[in-house]
């Protein structure tokens, strides 16, 4: 009793993907009575009578539908369809689009079409290698607006998207609108108003869709309906109550396409409590690193709850102001260098709004640790340099000392002592291929606190190769046994010492043979060959680290 209650359906739409059902409540089917069945043998709802003995007794309900669920394979949304806003899975073997032996890599477009306006963002964008079944990676697609879009994919014969076409497809589609969602900030559930007191409401309105435009509308709970203002994604408004009591106030936010998100909150209309609010929990000072998030509880006691603003003061306390948005027990933020000069209280009113009481004083002291990289995207084996800085308000550089550790996740890269200005480098070839993030973490003395760099994302990619090709004859017959050796080298700045692998060996485009590299990263193929004038060339295919080489150099031999 007394609070606000949120019931929740959800509809699987089992043919066609998309949601176009519609579910009918019955007024008045609310209750907390569990309906009588008629047909189970149990009294449900305790009037003493069973099943068909009671006129108030239900069928049962239609079982649902057998078949899929309608939500793809995985549990994941079927592909080319989906919500503005929300990843749509592009997946081509899933309509049946086979890619062709020559195929090497896939890239794909979205583009809105008969008066959709825009395109598609594609994630990953770039080009993307086939699948090691031969079938084309699944990428997504994040649509601005609904409508109906085209998604076209290509087929190419060389790496990252190059070289000529091999087979495009492309299909038509439909992106659904999204409803727009609504968070009350204020007032908070439960807060006490005097009749006559106005109050204000601030609530957070998002739409995934960009190009949507929306529209708030603001229940009071006292027959009072209005619009809303909306501007920088807050819906707001002000009502003072006549009558006490409670008060459901609802908030509802309209996009243009018709659909509506809702929230709500209770607040008390009633008589002013006028007692001053007395404090329970103090908050205490923090020494957090820049960059990392702190968090201070104070709470104060008084019927009905007061209500609490948080507030900062630059001076020394000499001056405070309210913190945008900071009404709840808990202050969250995140610590920065110039929070070393600022401080920080809790304000509680009571209900009335006559009385206050403050919370203790506290402070945030701020350290920051910043980690860069010479080269965010290297490849394998390249060396990269990490540098590591320290900046503290309550020393200068030259003051800092301990250790500067870096870390890849939870793998220490090494450590280094500080050079001039709060600076710690490494010099690492330790970056495997794939995403990696990177912390430098500080700790001042054995026991003090630790500081922790934000993550830096450094992707290592694959490393370039080449192949040279030697022969040890240049003229022969049709029974001579030609030697041809190709060397693989890594190029630079990547580095690898074993080279895993093979070299395919070509007479024109005809493949001639397949030898795998030795420990010395040469492959040798002994061959007799035809009459003519033939022109030999070697690739290397590649592995986990390493990037297939180019054609190399052309060795031709003559044969009779």
């Amino acid at each position: 009793a007394g609070q606000v209650n949120l019931m929740k359906l959800a509809i699987a739409d089992t043919r066609d993907h998309i949601l176009d059902s519609v579910v009918m409540l019955k007024a008045q089917s609310l209750s907390v009575v569990p309906p009588e069945s008629c047909n189970n043998g149990t009294d449900d709802n305790g009037d003493g009578k069973i099943d068909m003995n009671d006129p108030l007794c239900q069928a049962s309900t239609t079982p649902p539908p057998t078949g899929n669920g309608g939500i793809g394979s995985g549990n994941s949304a079927p592909p080319f369809t989906g919500n503005e806003g929300t990843p749509i899975s592009l997946d081509a073997s899933a309509v049946g689009w086979a890619t062709t032996p020559d195929t090497v890599s896939t890239t794909w477009q979205v583009t809105g079409i008969n008066g959709t306006p825009g395109t598609c963002d594609v994630v990953p964008s770039v080009a993307q290698p086939l699948n090691t079944d031969g079938s084309a990676a699944v990428v997504h697609a994040i649509c601005p607006n609904e409508g109906e879009y085209v998604a076209h994919v290509w087929g190419w014969d060389g790496p990252a998207g190059t070289g000529g076409s091999t087979f495009d497809y492309d299909v038509d589609f439909f992106v659904h609108n999204a409803p727009p969602a609504v968070t009350i900030d204020a007032p908070t559930s439960g807060t006490h108003l005097d009749a006559g007191q106005t109050v204000n409401l601030a609530a957070s309105v998002t739409d995934p869709g960009v190009l949507d435009t929306i529209t708030c509308a603001i229940d009071w709970g006292d027959s009072t309906t209005e619009p809303g203002v909306l501007s920088g994604g807050t819906c707001s408004g002000s009502h003072a109550y006549v009558a006490d009591g409670p008060a459901i106030i609802a908030v509802t936010a309209t996009d243009n396409g018709g659909d509506t998100g809702a929230a709500a909150t209770l607040v008390t209309v009633g008589a002013s409590v006028g007692a001053p609010p007395v404090v329970t929990a103090n908050p205490t000072d923090a020494i957090v690193a820049t960059g990392q998030p702190y968090s201070f509880v104070a709470s104060a006691t008084g019927t009905p709850s007061p209500g609490v603003q948080w507030q900062q003061s630059n001076d020394l306390g000499a001056t405070w102001t309210d913190i945008v948005g900071a009404t709840a027990t808990t202050l969250t933020g995140t610590a920065t260098l110039a929070d070393s000069a600022s401080q920080y209280r809790a304000e509680f009113t009571n209900a009335s709004g006559t009385a206050t009481t403050t919370s203790a004083t506290l402070t945030v002291t701020g350290t920051a640790v910043t980690v860069a990289s010479s080269n965010l995207t290297p490849v394998v084996g390249e060396r990269v340099t990490l540098t590591a800085t320290v900046a503290d308000s309550a020393k200068p550089s030259s003051a800092i000392g301990g250790m500067l550790r870096f870390y890849d996740g939870a793998t220490q890269l090494g450590a280094r002592s500080f050079k001039s200005g709060g600076t710690a480098s490494l010099v690492t070839t330790k970056l495997g291929l794939g995403a990696h993030s990177i912390t430098a973490v500080w700790r001042p003395t054995a026991k003090s606190v630790a500081f922790t760099s934000p993550p830096l994302a450094v992707v290592v990619g694959q490393a370039s190769t080449s192949v040279t090709l030697t022969v040890n004859r240049a003229k022969g017959t049709t029974a001579t046994v030609f030697m041809f050796n190709a060397v693989v080298k890594v190029v630079a700045p990547g580095r690898s010492k074993v080279f895993p692998g093979t070299v395919t060996f070509y007479d024109g485009v005809v493949s001639i043979g397949t030898v795998t590299l030795t420990t010395t990263a040469a492959a040798k193929l002994a061959i007799t060959l035809s009459t003519g004038v033939r022109a030999i060339t070697a690739v290397y295919l590649g592995n986990t680290n390493l990037q297939p080489s180019p054609p190399s150099n052309a060795r031709s031999v003559v044969v009779t």
